[in-house]
């Protein structure tokens, strides 16, 4: 398996790879061949220890960040990941070079909030954007990827205070209803209540319309 995290249990040793091993001489000249998301996965690391197929117990936590999660981890390994800021220190360069989109996507989706931040910076890093903020990245991610169970999954994240306006905008007009709907979930009704009106009206979707009109209502 080629996921994060995953080390190899072998007698009393715990092996496992980080940015300081995989990117070092050594590690270049052990892992020749190795492509792509290899790097952080069970063949790399047996490759780099010289193990033969047979040798240690293969062990992966792919939702690292979560207390039970972490529980399962070695202490060496979890130590290193008790936050994002501690995980970028040991693989950043791994993050940005053999994270897949769905790795991303699966942190985006199911992470806490600063975890899901990191994911958000990456996804528009790839695309050769660079904000100054989270919260910059997270609007323009919000109101362009072409996904939009990505866009939707933002919206929920943007705090509706910071980003009235794009929340609004994005109620009114994105082409995804689900999308939508979630902005209209978070929006501040009192402080929107004209749009609010509009969208019960207008909105080419029931469940839109609806929702608008039952806070409305409430």
């Amino acid at each position: 398996m080629c996921d994060f995290i995953s080390w190899i249990e072998y007698g009393e040793r715990i092996l496992y790879l980080e940015d300081r091993v995989i990117f070092s001489s050594e590690g270049r000249k052990r892992l020749k061949g190795c492509m792509h998301n290899d790097f952080i996965g069970h063949g790399a690391i047996g490759k780099f220890f010289n193990l033969k197929n047979s040798q240690g117990e293969e062990k992966e936590e792919i939702f690292f960040w979560h207390p039970k999660a972490q529980k399962r981890i070695p202490k060496e390994i979890v130590d290193k990941l008790k936050t994002p800021e501690l995980f970028l220190r040991h693989w950043g360069k791994s993050f940005e070079e053999f994270f897949t989109k769905d790795d991303l996507l699966r942190i985006l989706f199911n992470a806490p909030e600063e975890w899901g931040k990191i994911a958000a910076k990456e996804i528009l890093r790839r695309k050769g954007k660079k904000f100054s903020s989270v919260e910059d990245a997270f609007v323009e991610i919000a109101k362009t990827d072409e996904d939009g169970y990505i866009r939707k999954a933002i919206v929920e994240m943007l705090d509706p205070e910071k980003n009235n306006d794009t929340l609004v905008e994005i109620a009114k007009t994105d082409k995804d209803s689900s999308v939508r709907l979630a902005a209209v979930g978070v929006l501040d009704v009192e402080k929107n209540r004209e749009a609010f009106v509009e969208i019960a009206k207008t909105d080419d979707n029931p469940h839109v319309r609806s929702l608008a009109a039952f806070r409305l209502y409430i």
